[in-house]
């Protein structure tokens, strides 16, 4: 009995409504008299017990009885209802660790299809007048580029944001290349045998923001130590394009 109190205890109960609990599902259902005898708490006690798992929906009462008879939940049910209530939860863990202040990194994941345009203009206003590096990819299985990106491109331009840029010289880019010099951007183009990636990463000075393009996903990791180090590996393969 002491262990299935402690177990039911684990999932939320008081020792109190463990024992009541226990006490109805023994005798299926009766009277706050008949629970009250059976798991030897007080008769006032039980009422009071019986209203609070009533509130979570561990016990009903029979209605149109003559006297209050109350039931408790199917034990089956209610752990089914423990264990959604649990993997509910667990789908919020990644997007919680993601916003869990390590330090001074703080990071934050953008998930689907729509929230990759939320993940591109986020903190972007602070970027005017500012130089933004950037990785580019292209999209997987020769798919174009979609809308929102040269959206963002042209957001960087007119707010005075000067980009540099490394990306591949595939043809899913044919229409970027194009456009380059209305966007303002600086762009040099590596050998897609070489270079192709399936996922961006744009560098400032507080912040960097990672696309899986085929995952639809994007993580904003925020802090300068990350974002200086970004720049230092872009410097260098920028000046080691230059040297060539």
């Amino acid at each position: 009995m002491d262990k299935t109190i402690n177990h039911l205890t684990a999932l939320g109960l008081t020792p109190k409504e463990a024992k009541l609990y226990i006490a109805l599902v023994e005798i299926g259902s009766g009277t706050a008299y008949a629970v009250a005898k059976q798991s030897g708490l007080k008769r006032p006690t039980v009422y009071v017990l019986l209203d609070e798992l009533r509130k979570k929906g561990l016990v009903k009462k029979i209605p149109h009885a003559k006297n209050q008879v109350f039931i408790a939940k199917d034990p089956e049910e209610f752990f089914a209802e423990v264990e959604e209530r649990i993997y509910q939860a667990k789908r919020a863990l990644p997007a919680l660790l993601t916003k869990y202040n390590r330090g001074n990194i703080t990071s934050h994941l953008f998930e689907g299809k729509h929230e990759m345009e939320k993940a591109l203009s986020y903190r972007r206003d602070e970027l005017t007048g500012q130089e933004l590096l950037a990785f580019y990819g292209a999209p997987s299985n020769g798919k174009r580029i979609p809308e929102i990106y040269y959206q963002h491109a042209k957001s960087l331009q007119a707010q005075n944001t000067k980009v540099r840029v490394f990306a591949p010289d595939d043809e899913s880019l044919k229409r970027f290349r194009a456009e380059e010099g209305e966007y303002g951007q600086e762009a040099r183009y590596l050998p897609s045998s070489k270079y192709l990636p399936r996922v961006s990463v744009e560098v400032s000075k507080n912040f960097s923001k990672i696309f899986l393009h085929t995952a639809s996903q994007a993580l904003v990791i925020e802090g300068q130590e990350f974002s200086d180090f970004m720049k230092q590996v872009f410097e260098l393969l920028w000046e080691k394009r230059d040297t060539k």
